[in-house]
């Protein structure tokens, strides 16, 4: 199914089907393999897609002029506290109820405040 949504060109399910085998030594047929994504699909509620907050994250820094990483060495340091934040935070099951927005704004947040940055006052924090 990944590769359905993210590869530019389908694989067919008869080399899905040589794939599986080959790889774990299941022997399955196409309908098998089909009824069995059928059931994948229903179980995930249809919910295939997932936005991560890492381009949320960068937009934010858009907003509030912290983009410049390359130049700016307080923005690359905020950059990249912000970012392992949103990964740890995804880690823990009890912030995979937060909307993506959600932990890229708090992930920005902890990072300028922990970072002590002249940032702060300018963006009202």
């Amino acid at each position: 199914m990944a590769a359905k949504l993210e590869e530019p060109v389908q694989p067919s399910y008869n080399r899905m089907v040589r794939l599986v085998a080959a790889e774990w030594k299941v022997t399955m047929t196409k309908a098998e393999l089909m009824n069995l994504e059928s059931e994948m699909i229903r179980l995930l509620d249809f919910d295939l897609h997932y936005t991560s907050p890492i381009p949320l994250l960068e937009r934010f820094q858009r907003i509030y002029g912290m983009d410049q990483v390359q130049r700016d060495r307080e923005a690359y340091a905020i950059n990249f506290l912000a970012r392992n934040f949103c990964r740890s935070l995804l880690r823990s099951p009890s912030y995979l109820s937060l909307k993506p927005s959600q932990v890229a704004a708090a992930a920005l947040l902890l990072a300028i405040n922990l970072s002590s940055s002249d940032l702060a006052p300018l963006i009202g924090i």
